[in-house]
């Protein structure tokens, strides 16, 4: 079609979404009602064609955008910020959890194939095509493992996006957001940023998230200033060999006083088969008392790994990182142990070099 034609020749596609107007009775998110939009959406999610998928609606005379990965504006704000370690990624965050929640909640139970058209056979063409059947298969399945794939990656995007906004409002089990999210098997980046919240509490809404996840490659949690927040074990519950295409993870936990150890966390990244590239940040955690870094020994291969644990001004031992830690592939290692004072000075300073923290006798 001219549609499909169209979209080979762009970067990416944009959704717009209309909210629920009381004057006219339409929405809201009417545009998944429409087959011909719900062809394009397919299309969109097609790896395939490594479109870029956008999506947009207005609220309060203003326009927010769910967006594919941090914008420029996303990067340029984080550096403005006058909070410190303030990341892109919690920019996004923020920036998107204005997005209507009536919108969201219609995205969370998308289906492209209850679509309509004003002529029955444009309805007849689409469908099969998203089967990949011929076009004039009579009548077009009402079923199919196509309509399950695209279904469970734009519900995915909303629920994702959602987190944050669903969180705040305790919702985040009533709209199902884990399932919605381990439903998409053909996932491959996660991120879930929910800093600052105070209604965090436990990590085992995440970890039920990457349930079955077996194409996700790459994983950001932020949970960092939580001030409610008291384990990580639901995270690490998460981290399963079944996620066997997952190689890079990184974690913020930083300014988070109720964590007094992030040894489960280290055992699920242990269980990761082929993880690369590994960041955990949990800086100024004054009751961390308890790494657990050697549960990592003799992973196979992690190549980078990247703690941050500055100020952890209660933590005293760091023998994990002893003569026995051994990473066969590790090539590039950073530990920041800065300010964390319980140490003393001799530990503090050797914190870019692994050879030098093997040196040491405890």
């Amino acid at each position: 079609s001219s549609f499909y034609r169209a979209m080979l020749m762009s970067e990416g596609v944009l959704l717009i979404l209309d909210p629920k107007r009381q004057d006219t009775g339409t929405g809201p998110a009417t545009p998944f009602s429409r087959i011909w939009c719900n062809f394009e959406e397919s299309k969109a999610v097609d790896d395939s064609l490594e479109f870029l998928f956008d999506i947009a609606t207005c609220t309060n005379a203003r326009a927010v955008i769910l967006s594919e990965g941090v914008t420029v504006a996303d990067e340029l704000n984080a550096q403005r910020s006058n909070t410190a370690g303030m990341l892109p990624t919690r920019q996004k965050t923020l920036r998107e959890q204005c997005f209507p929640i009536d919108i969201i909640e219609e995205g969370l139970r998308v289906c492209v194939q209850d679509g309509f058209a004003s002529n029955e056979m444009d309805r007849v063409h689409i469908l099969n095509s998203i089967c990949e059947l011929p076009l004039n298969t009579m009548p077009p399945p009402t079923s199919h493992p196509n309509y399950d794939r695209v279904n469970a990656k734009l519900r995915a995007v909303f629920a994702a996006a959602a987190w944050r906004n669903a969180q705040q409002k305790s919702k985040v089990a009533a709209l199902g957001l884990p399932k919605v999210i381990s439903d998409n098997k053909w996932l491959d980046v996660l991120l879930i940023d929910l800093s600052d919240m105070a209604q965090v509490t436990d990590c085992w809404d995440i970890g039920r998230a990457l349930d079955g996840l077996a194409d996700l490659h790459t994983l950001t949690v932020n949970v960092s200033n939580c001030e409610n927040l008291s384990c990580v074990e639901g995270l690490a519950a998460g981290l399963q060999s079944y996620l066997e295409s997952l190689k890079t993870v990184t974690v913020h936990i930083d300014n988070v006083d109720n964590i007094l150890s992030l040894r489960a966390l280290f055992q699920g990244f242990r269980r990761l088969p082929v993880l690369q590239r590994l960041t955990v940040t949990a800086n100024k955690c004054q009751g961390l008392l308890d790494i657990g870094a050697d549960e990592l020994n003799d992973h196979p291969t992690l190549r980078n790994l990247k703690l941050e644990l500055a100020y952890c001004v209660n933590l005293t031992d760091i023998s994990c990182f002893g003569k026995g830690f051994s990473l066969p592939s590790l090539s590039i290692f950073d530990l920041n142990l800065v300010g964390c004072r319980s140490l003393g000075w001799k530990y503090q300073r050797m914190y870019h070099s692994l050879e030098a923290l093997l040196e040491v006798n405890y």
